[in-house]
């Protein structure tokens, strides 16, 4: 109990919970570069963009549209285009905590054109962790990820193989197939030093 200083009575103690604390990361999905394969035509492309946990988990809600909160965006259909541009930006508003374990997962899905209703078919997905593997946010760059196939996991021989991310600027750009994007943190309490951001505790 709590004794009220202006009436002297025993009141009840109040209790509050901490406003939760979010950051934003807005990313835009920019292009990608596809093999034509065996198809005469080029591929019409549409990527479903999701967050996920360490264990491939989508986590909901998370993917602003305007005011609406998604759990995935997509992205118009590229048609006939094996180098498609999107230039398409979202808005991930997450706890800061989950930026230590979430990936940004982008399936690159084929769209039929011959039939009606048109068919979708998942032929390759790409993650983009939000933290480096020493535990820093990822910086605002630009980003070439190589693109896997559709059933591969998230697992830490990703980041020791070195396929899972790179920079645009390093040898990344020599992947036949990859996706590019661009990052941008908008946050209070996840700190930019030397362009790393860093998860303060």
């Amino acid at each position: 109990a709590v004794v009220s200083t202006q009436s002297g009575h025993y009141g009840r103690e109040i209790f509050r919970t901490p406003p939760l604390v979010e950051s934003k990361l807005y990313l835009t999905l920019q292009s990608g570069w596809f093999e034509k394969g065996k198809k005469k035509s080029e591929k019409n492309i549409e990527v479903l963009v999701s967050v996920v946990n360490e264990k491939d988990e989508l986590v909901s809600k998370v993917i602003c549209e305007g005011q609406e909160r998604k759990s995935r965006y997509r992205s118009s259909v590229a048609r006939h285009c094996n180098t498609p541009y999107w230039n398409e930006m979202m808005t991930i508003v997450m706890p800061d905590s989950a930026f230590r374990e979430c990936f940004v997962k982008f399936e690159c899905i084929h769209v039929t054109s011959s039939e009606m209703p048109q068919k979708t078919c998942l032929k390759w997905i790409s993650y983009l962790p939000l933290v480096t593997q020493v535990g820093n946010v990822i910086p605002n760059a630009r980003y070439s990820l190589k693109i896997l196939p559709k059933n591969t996991y998230i697992s830490k021989d990703l980041w020791e193989d070195d396929v899972l991310i790179k920079d645009e600027n390093t040898q990344a750009s020599k992947y036949t197939q990859r996706l590019v994007v661009f990052t941008q943190l908008d946050s209070t309490t996840l700190t930019d030093t030397a362009g790393i951001a860093r998860i303060k505790v």
